[in-house]
């Protein structure tokens, strides 16, 4: 935690939100690329509760309805499901403010969210071990089911976010400006990665025109967007709803498989350490065909195939044509970071090919 009770103008703020108690402090809390994340202590009824407060990012989220509506409606739905299916899970809200809104916009234009905070829950940037991996499948295949059964399509949040064969577009465009002056640092990474762009830029295309069926998605299930059980190590559900929308089974899946299956951090620059961990990629893939597996069509498995991979490329070139613009989107550590992000998520890129036929049994055996 950081900057605890140094940020008076979130008393102001967050008074407006309907919570029957007192605030006592506020703290700044965890990293994450796009909000700021505060965690509040309110005095309720004689109780101590914490509530999770973010201060939203509407240059990255212009349309806040939008947003916010999709969250709402997400958690509203998966809470049906959980009391339809008897289960005791967790679950939680968002809490809106004392005129019914589900943001407050104060008078210097900021826009602030209220959630219930998740008690009891850990966050892993990385697998600890297969059991763990697991429960990561679990956790997103019943995700992904209770939203199947969603009879509503969400709206985009951001407009052709999971449209992979636009960011390649995109970083060509990079490269042709090189605005920064930064091409020759590359070293020739943009080709590499463009020479590789077929099946990702397939992927895109077949779920922008409709021809892999479109489910209502996370589309951002990194490990580092669930909860677990701190003292039991069990899923308790998905956080970061923020794009939550029409997308394939095939992009949630081979982003947990990129995020869960390799163990190195996202920014690794030991490039030859970077390998699929094979005991996680059939853990992680075994718990998410319990779940979807009886729901999931051929073309859908097809595409899973490559989708780790495909991925991982994308996102190297998101990295990339961030470096090449100036590092304008992610946030960084020090001046070559996106670039070193580019060259890592390019390895993880080709150790998933290194693993495509083994997955591909994986993936026909559930």
């Amino acid at each position: 935690m950081k900057n605890e009770n140094s940020l008076p103008s979130l008393g102001t703020h967050l008074p407006e939100f309907a919570i029957d108690g007192q605030l006592l402090s506020v703290s700044e809390v965890g990293s994450g690329h796009l909000h700021r994340t505060f965690l509040g202590v309110w005095k309720v009824q004689e109780e101590l509760v914490r509530f999770v407060h973010q201060e939203i990012n509407t240059g990255v989220f212009p349309d806040l309805e939008i947003l916010m509506r999709n969250t709402d409606v997400t958690l509203q739905h998966l809470k049906r499901c959980i009391e339809q299916e008897g289960t005791r899970e967790i679950s939680y809200r968002v809490v809106p403010t004392r005129s019914g809104r589900l943001w407050f916009e104060s008078d210097e234009g900021k826009a602030w969210r209220t959630f219930s905070y998740v008690e009891g829950g850990s966050v892993f940037r990385r697998c600890q071990n297969a059991p763990l991996a697991k429960e990561a499948g679990l956790l997103l295949g019943k995700f992904l089911r209770r939203m199947h059964s969603l009879n509503k399509q969400l709206e985009d949040t951001i407009p052709h976010f999971v449209a992979l064969h636009r960011r390649f577009s995109v970083l060509e465009e990079a490269v042709e400006a090189n605005s920064s002056g930064r091409l020759s640092r590359c070293n020739g990474l943009e080709k590499r990665i463009l020479d590789h762009s077929e099946t990702a830029r397939r992927l895109g295309k077949a779920i922008e025109e409709g021809s892999l069926p479109v489910w209502n998605c996370h589309n951002d299930p990194k490990l580092e967007n669930m909860l677990f059980d701190e003292r039991t190590r069990k899923g308790m559900c998905l956080v970061d709803l923020d794009t939550v929308m029409q997308s394939s089974v095939a992009y949630d899946f081979g982003d947990l498989l990129r995020s869960g299956a390799v163990i190195s951090p996202e920014d690794e620059k030991n490039l030859a350490s970077i390998q699929v961990n094979e005991d996680y990629l059939e853990a992680l893939t075994a718990g998410l065909l319990q779940e979807t597996g009886g729901i999931l069509s051929d073309s859908e498995r097809s595409f899973m195939v490559e989708a780790p991979g495909a991925i991982a490329l994308t996102l190297s070139a998101r990295f990339l044509s961030d470096h090449l613009y100036g590092d304008k989107y992610f946030g960084i550590a020090y001046p070559d970071h996106n670039l070193e992000r580019a060259k890592a998520q390019f390895r993880v890129y080709q150790a998933f090919c290194e693993v495509r036929e083994r997955l591909r049994g994986l993936l026909s055996e559930g």
